[in-house]
């Protein structure tokens, strides 16, 4: 056949060239390697030894009335889990419980104050009369009444929730004199304010009070 070309002798001298120098590299790293290894063997104590970490268990133990108490809310429907951070606090799902505020259960909620972090209630039938028992649950810290009962007069139970960094109104007749009742919620990072009665300037004054909120809403 026909022999190479110069041009195509020249790229094939290249490529060898290239084959040649990456092996001295990859050698020449491998020594390197090598060297620090034997270094390290040869002085150990340069090499400093990383303290173990122990991992404390938090130990809890429910008193009576709490654990008769998360027994009752689950036979209402209610589902109760772990916070995955924390196995002493509790989440509460209510949305699918059959619940209004002649049922509601406050007395045992209230029993559960110093457990529950997250409580939501999207889409249940429960106005104000039902809002006032969650001013006594002052650990909790996301809250979701979208798509609820709730008027501007049951925001005033919310102020007194002072560790609650996530709130829901999606979808709820609050106004902007709803929204001026909050003004003790220093945690706040994030509040969804859609479909309701507020208006931009209600918006406005909210951040105003706390610059570094985080608010969805869009104009109804």
């Amino acid at each position: 056949g026909k022999g190479l070309t110069p041009e195509e002798l020249e790229t094939l001298r290249s490529w060898i060239q290239q084959g040649a120098q990456f092996e001295a590299e990859s050698a020449a790293m491998e020594a390197e390697e090598s060297m620090d290894m034997s270094a390290q063997q040869v002085h150990p104590t340069q090499t400093e030894a990383k303290p173990e970490v122990s991992i404390k268990q938090v130990s809890y133990q429910l008193k009576p009335n709490e654990t008769a108490a998360i027994e009752h809310l689950k036979q209402l429907g209610i589902k109760v889990d772990h916070a995955h951070y924390d196995q002493s606090k509790y989440e509460l799902i209510l949305s699918y419980a059959k619940l209004n505020d002649d049922n509601f259960p406050q007395q045992t909620l209230i029993k559960l104050a110093d457990r529950l972090i997250k409580m939501d209630f999207t889409r249940l039938p429960i106005g104000d009369e039902s809002l006032a028992s969650l001013a006594k649950l002052s650990k909790l810290s996301y809250l979701d009444l979208r798509q609820t009962k709730i008027t501007d007069r049951g925001l005033a139970h919310l102020n007194h929730l002072t560790q609650l960094e996530y709130l829901n109104l999606y979808g709820t007749g609050i106004s902007d004199l709803g929204l001026a009742k909050l003004s003790n919620l220093t945690q706040l990072k994030s509040i969804y304010l859609t479909n309701t009665k507020v208006t931009q300037q209600g918006v406005n004054k909210l951040v105003k009070r706390y610059p570094n909120l985080k608010v969805s809403y869009i104009a109804s």
